[in-house]
This record gives C-alpha cells, structure tokens and sequence, in this order.
C-alpha cells in the first residue's frame, strides 16, 4: 500500500553492496535448505523512517526482501543486525518482535514516566513518536486471530486500508455487496448525500488531524506505560480503540474498548452515526474508490 509504505521510507539498495555472503548465511539461521539466495535474483528495500530499535545508527535495521528461491518465492520482512548478526524474521506472529523489545530494553521507563499523567499529551515529543511507531509497526506486522488492523492517521490511509480490504479474492463477495448497494444509492438519489456524509465526517476530522494517535488517561499506571487513543480499519469497519503499552520487558500491546469509530461525536462531530445509517453505512465502509 503506497500511503502505508510512505511512513517508512522504504527505499531499494543493492544486495551485494548492503549485504555481504555471511550476512545470508545468518538470514538463513542455519538452515539445511538455502531460503535467501545471493544467487537468486533480488529485491530488497530498507525503512529509512524506521530507528526505534537503532541506538546512535546501530541496532536493528528494517528489511523487505523479494527472493526467486524456491524455498521463499514470497515476500520476507525482517529485522537485521549486522552488528551482532541478530535477526528476527516477521511472519505475522508476535514473538519475535516481542523478543527483539526485552533484548534492546525498548521504550525505557525512565523516558515514558512523563506519559503516566493525562496532562501529558505532547505528541510531538520524540518519546511519543518512538510509542506511534512501535504501535503501527507492531499492528503492521502482527496478525490477529482473524486478520490485521490497519492503523490509519488520515482519511486517505482509511481509503487505501478499505481498497486493501474489498480487493482480496476472499472478500469478493463482501466486494460485490458494496457495489450493489452504491447502486441501490445512485437510484435513489442518495449518492451526492453520502459524498457530503463523507466529506463532513471523515475528510473534514482528517485535515484537522483528529485521526492522528494520541496519549490519553492511562487507565492503569501500574500496568502501562502509556495509553493511546487511535483508529483503525478492521474488515471493511473503522474502529476507534484504546492501545495499552505494557511495563513488561517485553512491551506487550493489548486492545480495549474498541468501537465502530464514528460513534464518537468528539471527533466525528454530532450527528455522525445518524449521518451514516442514513444511507445504509452505520457499521462497515465501502471501498470509496467506488463513488
């Protein structure tokens, strides 16, 4: 996704020059079977917007590899550390990642206590974009038990999460319902209304930055560092949710009082859900290229 990718920066670098031969033999963790090949024609970038697990330009580094190799014809995101040659590859579970957190001491206490009262909202401090990171790289990378949530800040990351969504072939059906009922909109002359639904409560809270994370009341201080209001798509529906950083070594996320997203009159202004079950939307979204 073109949008979600422009918050790491990923850009292309020459394997030969980025990596070295035993730089693979440590990608491959010993394996009988060769999964990376230098000999395999390659494509690999690198997150340039991407340090929370980097300390005065070492640490670990953020790669995506597209490989030929038989044993891995498919995308490979992972986590690289040429330093001690550490690597955790990221599958969709979250144990590595986890493991990776308690090994480096991410998110140190001592540099988040300032998170613990309300009062404390600044999120342009360094801190808190080390948080807005960590959580978006968590949940891009981590799937649930019944699909990943896409983290979104913007209306048009929304759009692009929701086009992700209704153009996989397992959603084709869901796909097809939405077209029908754009349908059912144009004959009814409801589609100029839901164009305006649309431009007032989702475009408008955009450009006014209402969607970007942000640090509310931390409901347990002895259990979190911090907890962050943001929003989400998750099967075609926009959720607003509570994320809580965890005081563990290892950082564990967890999710709470998820809800349909424009329920919330603070930041969808009134009237909202009203505004969207008017014209058939009061929980899921269309793919808005559609309209």
């Amino acid at each position: 996704m073109k949008i979600r990718n422009s918050f790491y920066n990923w850009q292309k670098v020459d394997p030969e020059k980025e990596f070295t031969t035993e730089d693979f033999l440590y990608f491959n963790e010993g394996s009988s079977k060769i999964q990376f090949s230098p000999s395999d024609q390659m494509e690999i970038k690198k997150a340039l917007n991407f340090d929370i697990y980097q300390e005065e330009g070492k640490g670990y580094t953020l790669y995506e590899i597209k490989n030929t190799s038989p044993y891995r014809p498919f995308t490979s995101t992972i986590l690289y550390n040429k330093v001690n040659t550490g690597i955790k590859i990221l599958l969709g579970e979250n144990k590595p990642i986890y493991e990776l957190n308690a090994e480096i001491d991410l998110l140190k206490n001592e540099e988040f206590n300032k998170f613990q009262e309300e009062k404390d909202k600044k999120t342009d401090d360094p801190a808190f974009d080390k948080i807005r990171k960590y959580i978006r790289f968590f949940f891009d990378n981590v799937s649930g038990r019944h699909g990943f949530f896409y983290f979104c800040e913007t209306f048009e990351e929304m759009k692009e999460a929701l086009s992700f969504h209704y153009n996989k072939i397992e959603n084709k059906e869901e796909l097809e319902n939405q077209k029908e009922k754009i349908q059912r909109l144009k004959k009814e002359n409801k589609l100029a209304k839901f164009r305006m639904v649309v431009e007032k409560h989702l475009v408008l809270p955009s450009k006014q930055g209402k969607f970007k994370m942000a640090i509310v009341k931390n409901q347990d201080p002895e259990r979190f560092i911090c907890t962050v209001r943001a929003f989400m798509i998750f099967r075609g529906s926009l959720f607003e949710a509570l994320v809580h950083i965890e005081k563990t070594k290892e950082r564990v996320l967890s999710i709470s009082n998820e809800q349909i997203g424009i329920r919330d009159t603070q930041i969808f202004g009134n009237g909202a859900k009203n505004a969207f079950s008017e014209v058939g939307y009061e929980d899921s979204l269309p793919p808005f290229e559609l309209f």
